[in-house]
């Protein structure tokens, strides 16, 4: 009953408005009007005034949506009976205005028409659909940008656990490998190729391999043999990058191909980046420069995403010690010490984890080698300082039988004939 009688001021109402409206020169609009002839599809009715009474066409009432209000709010929100079609259209627009105020929130708050969603549908009325989904309590996670640094875990080191090869500094081996690798074209002199002798710290101390030494020495003088055991022997530019095959590092860096099995001296041939060769894997960019033990005695660092051979630390007496990140060789001297290394007698002696060690280059290299500092003031062992390698000019004796070099700063002779070639020639020994 109450609903009915909501309906019928409802529509007197509308009929008030109407007639004021004609007789004022207003204009009731209503939109594509349904069924019920009260609102369009959308449930809408919209109230504009005339220009002609001093308000603009969008000086609207609110807007009401019969649908979602429904005549029970309505009829609480109508003015007095007695307020009528003698009222003025812009007095029954404020008094409606009033009236909205004081329904309850929830009706309030869906009857307006600027509070439909932006993106619903244009057939669909207004209010909350009846599949809205409530806000989630919390914010969504934080999502940091896409270029954010993250910080990669450590690579595993590759070790079999097996024995890693010691490196071999003797002299006399050295010299006959430069021998043979002159004499079958491979290197331009015995001098130059002797210099190449790697100190005891290098990182190339066991490139070449002591098996590849010792086989190409075995080859010598047949220079088709030596090609084989330098793993291919062919000249290429000394640039060329090195590179992984298999388990082999093939490298180009004394001009002609050689292919080093990193499986000899107990390590893996890994990439890097760019900065293939032998040693225990790769490691990620966030390793770089820190240095790991392998084994007892062996310390490696990551240098351009490889794990790199650094020192034997048995070498000089010590073993390696320390956290993964910050290992280091430690000397067994019972001295503490500071600073950089130095010559004593024929030994260099190291400072190492704060403890002493040594190496004896009359045992290690040559009875005839000491300790001298170098040109940039490290020490290192040589054979002397009577001659410079890189300005030596290799020449043959008098019987045409040896050849004559400098070795690691020392006046040396080969003997060509007596070691299985035919003689000397343009200071070369000759197959």
């Amino acid at each position: 009953m109450k609903r009915g009688v909501a309906r019928a001021l409802w529509a007197l109402t509308l009929a008030s408005a109407c007639a004021c409206a004609l007789d004022k020169g207003g204009l009731l609009d209503v939109d594509a009007a349904g069924d019920d002839g009260l609102s369009g599809d959308d449930g809408i009715v919209v109230y504009e005034t005339s220009p002609d009474e001093g308000g603009s066409t969008s000086d609207s009432a609110e807007d009401i949506s019969l649908d979602e209000t429904g005549p029970d709010v309505m009829a609480d929100a109508m003015p007095e009976a007695g307020a009528g079609a003698d009222a003025p259209v812009e007095a029954r627009a404020d008094a409606h205005a009033d009236a909205s105020v004081d329904a309850p929130v929830e009706a309030h708050v869906d009857a307006k028409v600027s509070d439909a969603p932006t993106d619903a549908p244009s057939d669909s009325t207004v209010g909350p659909p009846t599949d809205a989904v409530a806000p989630p309590d919390a914010p969504p996670d934080v999502v940091g940008p896409a270029d954010a640094p993250s910080e990669a875990p450590a690579s595993p080191i590759v070790w079999d656990g097996g024995p890693i090869v010691d490196p071999q500094f003797y002299n006399d081996n050295w010299v006959s490998f430069c021998v043979a690798l002159v004499a079958c074209g491979e290197m331009p002199g015995v001098s130059a190729c002797v210099a190449l002798l790697p100190q005891p710290y290098s990182p190339d101390a066991l490139i070449p391999t002591p098996d590849i030494v010792y086989a190409v020495n075995n080859a010598a003088p047949d220079c088709r043999q030596v090609g084989r055991a330098l793993g291919g022997g062919e000249a290429c530019p000394s640039t060329t990058p090195d590179g992984c095959n298999g388990n082999s590092l093939v490298t180009c860096r004394w001009g002609f191909t050689m292919t080093v099995d990193c499986g000899d001296p107990g390590m893996v041939c890994s990439n890097g980046n760019g900065n293939a060769g032998c040693g225990f894997g790769d490691c990620s960019a966030s390793q770089e420069g820190e240095a790991y033990c392998v084994g007892p005695n062996y310390l490696v660092t990551c240098t351009n995403g490889r794990y790199e051979p650094t020192l034997d630390c048995q070498t000089f007496g010590g073993m390696c010690v320390g956290p993964p990140g910050t290992a280091q060789c430690r000397g067994t001297g019972g001295t503490t010490c500071g600073g950089g290394g130095s010559c004593v007698g024929t030994s260099i002696v190291e400072c190492m984890g704060s403890l002493l060690g040594s190496f004896d280059c009359s045992q290690l290299y040559d009875p005839n080698f000491a300790c001298f500092i170098d040109d940039a003031g490290a020490p290192a062992c040589a054979g002397g300082q009577s001659c410079d390698p890189s300005a030596a000019t290799d020449t043959c004796g008098r019987q045409l039988t040896s050849v004559r070099f400098c070795n690691g700063g020392l006046d040396d002779t080969f003997d060509c004939t007596g070691n299985g070639y035919s003689g000397c020639d343009a200071g070369k020994c000759y197959p």
